[in-house]
């Protein structure tokens, strides 16, 4: 069977981000071999290319950088400090490959992989359906500025792309049109303009395959507070297949509390950038921010004890 490419967006801010999600996804995948990834290239310095070449080199996978897209996006407005023109790259994804590629996969550069991705490789995305796709959980307001019924607004940090219908129905022109008409009702750069367009032509993922960091509020496991089970949510949360680190709950970012930022940490260490793998645990911040919030502290431990997900000592 051939594998389905996997394709990630970053620019040099982000080269270290990218490549522990990759390296997350090699580590735990059984046949590393059959794996090929490409890279968005939104500016990422040539000696960070190399050391992600040349850890991608020692699992006898490949990797390849994509240079030629940053034009289309230098006049699509970006709304937040952490992001960049690259966010949009994924838009283009369709018109980067020959026919013969009939699906991809695209993952954000701000999670990781805790299952064999060749189990979602080979999903299969449905003829009539554009993408496959988890609920974005958090609370949000975007669905009503872009009047989508609820449960039906999509996270786009984890697709699995249906190329043929992209290419059929023109989704890549019609995405791009949509976000510069209607940028005024968007919360999010490029997220909105997916659902704008898709959020009735998605097939739902399982919610482990996108354990997005809002599943730990208690309110959102309610039955009917999202499209997915209480059961489905407790899955999620015990036994994640890819952690995403949404919003400002980012491993690096100071003061995180994401239960599972460890794991984070953990495949930093297998990289080029293993030097920085130390978190600073008892930081003044980390310290103060105890003090202040002592029981987000021993929520966080909880959920992280639950968890099959290894610790790391």
């Amino acid at each position: 069977m051939t594998t389905a490419p996997i394709i990630l967006s970053a620019d040099d801010r982000y080269a270290q981000h990218l490549a522990v999600t990759i390296i997350s996804i090699l580590t735990n995948c059984q046949h590393p071999t059959t794996l090929r990834f490409f890279i968005l290239d939104g500016g990422i310095a040539d000696d960070n290319k190399e050391k992600i070449q040349h850890m991608v080199a020692n699992y006898q996978s490949e990797v390849t950088f994509i240079t030629s897209i940053k034009q289309t996006y230098t006049e699509f407005p970006v709304n937040s400090e952490r992001m960049s023109i690259a966010a949009y790259f994924r838009i283009s994804i369709p018109e980067l490959f020959d026919d013969n590629i009939k699906q991809a996969l695209y993952l954000d550069c701000d999670l990781v992989v805790e299952d064999d991705i060749l189990n979602l490789l080979h999903r299969k995305v449905a003829k009539d359906k554009a993408i496959g796709a988890v609920e974005d959980i958090s609370r949000t307001i975007a669905y009503q500025r872009l009047q989508i019924p609820h449960h039906h607004y999509f996270n786009s940090g984890v697709l699995l792309l249906n190329l043929s219908y992209w290419r059929n129905h023109i989704i890549s022109a019609k995405i791009r049109e949509f976000k510069l008409q209607n940028a005024h009702r968007m919360t999010t750069n490029d997220q909105c303009a997916f659902n704008g367009i898709l959020w009735s032509d998605w097939e739902r993922l399982p919610l482990r395959w996108n354990q997005q960091s809002g599943i730990y509020r208690k309110r959102l496991r309610r039955q009917g507070a999202t499209g997915y089970s209480p059961q489905e949510h407790w899955d999620a949360i015990k036994n994640p297949a890819i952690i995403h680190y949404v919003g400002h709950r980012k491993p690096w970012n100071p003061g995180c509390l994401h239960p599972l930022q460890h794991r984070y940490w953990k495949y930093l260490a297998m990289t080029p950038w293993a030097a920085d793998s130390s978190p600073k645990r008892f930081s003044f911040h980390n310290i103060k921010s105890f003090f202040r919030k002592p029981h987000r502290h021993i929520t966080a431990y909880f959920y992280r004890k639950i968890s099959a997900i290894p610790d790391v000592k």
